[in-house]
């Protein structure tokens, strides 16, 4: 499964590619073909309805959510449920009572439909609020992967930095289309980057997150890389952090409130490695490097995304991570007189049910911040759920969120809010990602690559399709792309086999309209 800001950094069974990016089916992502478990063929009497479904609670259900058995078609069962036991074998754990794989499997099959519903696309109103333009400047690449889009920097100038995981490129695009894609030597395959004065200098720096690897492993190859006073004669690349997993997000905060800056990093992993780390800044080297303790908040594979915000009224940072895998969390790490508490904000039903992206936004402009989230990845099964899509968890205070599903969009792998229509209310865009093997087993359907949902009324949204085909966006930013007073898509195309632009933006005429209405 891919993860990047991603969305695009993991998969299970067949990868190309965070965040990004990012659920794991039953097992925790395990691959059958690389691992094996003694799991023997039933030779026992075969066991009531009853007693197999408290076994499956026990032993499925003992570190995550039990699946659901309407989650796969029939004929995938037995893969899933083979994954789950190789799953546990290599875990190291003795403690649990296992049951005999062909009764679990059986136990889902009389349950689980013949085959899940392939969503067609969705009678959706098509408003041509956007036009798709190109970058002229820029030169279509071999199979480009961009994880990650930055918002706008601080700059005189619109421009926004990009990270290409598999081609090791972190570059600038500037609002007239130019950009220098080159490779770093300071990273292999940057997941995310963020814009930061560590030293406070005045001069930016660059935090680059890296996977350390391409596909999805289990290895210590991942860094945080610091490229200190960016664009001048002094510029460095300094590691941070490493000897970890695949790190897949960082945000720059002062946690403590001492006036200098700290890091929360989102170390993907895989199956063994992984966590939410908290990086304190105590002091700086002789060379002027900040130098850090480390705290780790959780130690799960699977932390996609995270954010840095206030949950309560303490007026201390609190912390909010996306976290994937079987897990399929969004997890408030509270900050306290006495350290951090641990609370799960949301648990979604299945441990299959693919988290891909989050956002902190207020979506009803009540004076707190919402989350916006999405579940769409789809490179665990190659299969297309049902159930993946766009949601609002609207806050409702103390740790509380209410979910609200707003559109089914399959492959969806990000989602940002705004008001792209000018009319005083949070509208929605998506975008989405389906791999080769999705497209062309359903060539008849015509999935949706981006899409954006207008809030009609308090709370309720209508689709309307930006873009239909073949999905191949795993990140997207907004920003004012024109400069003409409207919000426009930029969003990171993320292909295994074309040559395309490394982005693909998506100009709002609302303005536009306008203008030509009062003429």
């Amino acid at each position: 499964m891919f993860v990047f800001s991603a969305s695009v950094i993991r998969q299970r069974r067949w990868i190309w590619t965070v965040l990004v990016l990012t659920s794991c089916g039953t097992s925790g992502c395990g691959d059958p073909a690389s691992e094996t478990s003694p799991v023997q063929p039933s030779t026992v009497n075969p066991v009531s309805s009853v007693d197999m479904e408290q076994h499956v609670v026990h032993f499925c259900g003992d570190c995550h959510v039990v699946p659901r058995a309407e989650s796969f078609p029939k004929n995938a069962w037995h893969d899933e449920v083979r994954r789950g036991f190789d799953f546990y074998v290599s875990s190291g754990r003795t403690d649990l009572n296992r049951p005999v794989l062909a009764d679990v499997t059986q136990y889902f099959r009389e349950r689980a439909p013949e085959t899940l519903e392939c969503l067609p696309s969705a009678t959706s109103r098509s408003v041509s609020l956007f036009r798709q333009v190109d970058a002229q400047s820029l030169d279509a690449k071999a199979r480009p992967a961009v994880s990650f889009v930055s918002d706008d920097t601080d700059d005189y100038e619109l421009s926004w930095w990009v990270s290409d995981m598999q081609h090791g490129t972190v570059s600038l695009l500037t609002s007239d289309g130019n950009s220098s894609w080159t490779n770093s030597s300071a990273v292999s395959n940057p997941a995310v980057v963020r814009v930061c004065d560590l030293d406070r200098n005045g001069q930016q720096d660059l935090l680059c997150c890296d996977l350390g690897s391409f596909l999805p492993e289990d290895h210590d190859r991942g860094k945080l890389v610091w490229i200190r006073d960016l664009g001048t004669e002094d510029q460095q690349e300094v590691t941070l952090l490493n000897a970890v997993g695949r790190i897949a997000d960082v945000r720059v905060t002062d946690i403590d409130g001492d006036a200098d800056d700290d890091l929360v990093v989102a170390e993907f992993g895989w199956h063994r490695t992984g966590g939410v780390h908290l990086l304190v800044n105590v002091g700086e080297t002789e060379a002027g490097t900040p130098t850090f303790d480390r705290l780790e908040l959780d130690d799960r594979p699977g932390a996609i995304h995270v954010y840095v915000t206030h949950l309560n009224d303490d007026r201390l940072p609190d912390i909010v991570a996306l976290i994937s895998q079987e897990h399929e969390q969004i997890v408030a790490y509270v900050n306290g007189p006495s350290g951090y508490s641990r609370t799960v904000l949301y648990q979604a039903p299945d441990p299959a049910y693919g988290s891909s992206g989050l956002s902190m936004v207020d979506i009803d402009q009540d004076g707190d911040e919402d989350m916006l989230y999405t579940n769409g990845d789809t490179f665990d099964s190659h299969s297309v759920k049902p159930y993946h899509g766009i949601a609002w968890l609207e806050n409702h205070g103390e740790l509380r969120y209410e979910h609200h599903h707003l559109a089914d969009m399959p492959g969806v792998h990000r989602a940002r809010a705004t008001d792209f229509d000018l009319d005083g209310d949070m509208d929605i865009a998506a975008v989405a990602l389906l791999p080769d093997k999705i497209l062309q087993q359903h060539r008849s359907l015509k999935f949706h690559g981006a899409i954006w949902l207008e809030q009609k009324s308090a709370g309720q949204f209508e689709e309307h399709v930006i873009s239909s085909g073949d999905p191949f966006h795993a990140t997207m930013t907004l920003s004012d792309v024109d400069a003409d007073g409207d919000t426009d898509i930029i969003a990171g195309n993320f292909l295994s086999t074309q040559s395309v632009l490394p982005i693909s933006i998506y100009e709002n005429e609302t303005i536009t309209a306008q203008k030509g209405a009062a003429e």
